[in-house]
């Protein structure tokens, strides 16, 4: 009642279809590693898209037995078709040819590209880029490995770019985007026996806003702001 809104599952929705297209090639290192790229094409029809789907009417007949009239409704329904074109890219490589202790480093890498197309019929006009909901138009990892002698060491870093959130609003102005995320975590573990093993991880170690709600049509148009610092997590895990 505070937001004059109502959720409601739509029970008239028409199944969603895809036809995938994947192609990958790969090229493997010696003694132990991966290149590789992939590309791949997703043609949905019928594809389901949570929305807001106006205003509650009144009268006896409005769907809630006369209730809720002027409150907004939120539901799902079937869009138009869509198309989702990809390129993906990994690389991951351990260095076991260095010398000593050195053969324990490692190193991988991977990148997400997409080009999205949505036609949302009534909704709205063809839509393109991050203004489809639910895809992240870009989006990779970078990270840094060492083992030895029972030291487990890990480096890593996360990127997703800007996106449009998981609902549509025919409205531009009134659209809700995720704002564009990077997240470095440290992770190091000692393995004293096979059952027992100390670790310690350091999360969010950019102080990264992660808890940022979405914006509304611009960046300054925050939603609200929850600040999450730098976190330390320390542990024992055992194994019997």
């Amino acid at each position: 009642d505070t937001t004059q809104r109502v959720v409601s599952n739509n029970t008239s929705l028409r199944p969603q279809f895809a036809d995938n297209f994947d192609a990958t090639i790969e090229y493997y290192f010696k003694p132990a590693g991966m290149l590789s790229a992939g590309v791949f094409l997703k043609e949905i029809s019928d594809f389901i898209v949570a929305t807001d789907a106006g205003l509650i009417g009144t009268g006896p007949n409005n769907g809630f037995s006369g209730d809720y009239a002027g409150y907004t409704l939120s539901t799902q329904v079937n869009g138009g078709a869509a198309r989702i074109r990809g390129l993906e890219l990994a690389y991951q490589q351990q260095f076991t040819s260095l010398p000593g202790a050195l053969r324990g480093l490692g190193a991988y890498a991977n990148y997400t590209w997409l080009e999205t197309i949505g036609d949302y019929g009534s909704l709205g006009a063809t839509l393109r880029g991050s203004e489809v909901p639910g895809f992240i138009p870009r989006s990779g990892n970078v990270g840094l490995s060492y083992s030895h002698r029972g030291w487990m060491l890990r480096a890593q870093l996360n990127y997703s770019s800007r996106a449009l959130g998981q609902t549509l609003n025919p409205n531009p102005a009134l659209r809700s985007y995720d704002f564009s995320k990077r997240r470095l975590e440290f992770n190091a573990s000692y393995t004293l026996r096979p059952s027992l093993t100390f670790f310690a991880d350091v999360v969010n170690a950019l102080n990264e806003s992660l808890g940022d709600k979405p914006y509304i049509y611009i960046p300054e148009r925050k939603r609200g702001a929850d600040l999450f610092h730098a976190q330390i997590k320390a542990g024992i895990s055992g194994r019997f």
